[in-house]
């Protein structure tokens, strides 16, 4: 039998005051990402998608294994800058597309509390 881990829960929410997503560029936007590591025939995430605006924040929670790491490391642009995977599907961060801008760059704009 081959046990797959659960998907990684996702939840955004925006700050009291917060302007609605839609009238506004998103601080995070996540379109059909998709990460697999060489070696692994299957990914560790597929199809998520998320946008997220100034002032909103978001919680990821999931069983060990989930890819909560690997969700995280695509968005600071860790994945595919310092570790080796297919990304998918596009990350970007204020605008830049993570595949475009070193981590450094990134790390000025998002930040991770782990």
């Amino acid at each position: 039998m081959i046990m797959r881990p659960a998907e990684p829960f996702v939840s955004a929410e925006p700050f009291v005051n917060a302007e609605p997503i839609g009238q506004i560029e998103p601080v995070l936007h996540l379109d059909e990402v998709s990460v697999r590591f060489p070696r692994q025939r299957a990914p560790v995430l597929a199809g998520v998608s998320l946008r997220l605006g100034p002032g909103e924040r978001v919680i990821v929670l999931g069983a060990s294994g989930s890819g909560k790491s690997t969700l995280l490391q695509a968005i600071t642009g860790v994945i595919p800058h310092s570790l080796t995977a297919e990304l998918g599907g596009v990350v970007r961060v204020s605008g830049v597309d993570t595949r475009d801008a070193p981590v450094v760059e990134l790390s000025r704009q998002v930040g991770v509390l782990a």
